[in-house]
């Protein structure tokens, strides 16, 4: 098999799509931000600042018990990363 595979993503994208999501999410763009976080996780699902984002989005449209899950997930991962 040739090619790359879907999880094979240069972490300069990853930070370019993580910048982007930021972006719209302070432009209340939840859409795109929910689908810039749904592609960084695709490539890493340890990335806990893409489910961060995604807790506030849920927080932002009054899910409050799954934007805490979400965010309290974000977190757990955080923690597992080294310094």
């Amino acid at each position: 098999m040739t090619g790359t595979s879907q999880r094979d993503a240069r972490p300069d994208e990853l930070a370019a799509w993580h910048r982007e999501a930021q972006q719209a999410l302070a432009q209340r763009d939840f859409r795109r931000t929910h689908d810039l976080c749904m592609r960084i996780l695709q490539r890493n699902p340890a990335h806990a600042d893409a489910l961060f984002l995604l807790g506030l989005i849920a927080v932002e449209h009054g899910n409050f018990g799954k934007g805490a899950e979400v965010i309290q997930r974000a977190n757990a991962r955080n923690e597992k990363r080294p310094d």
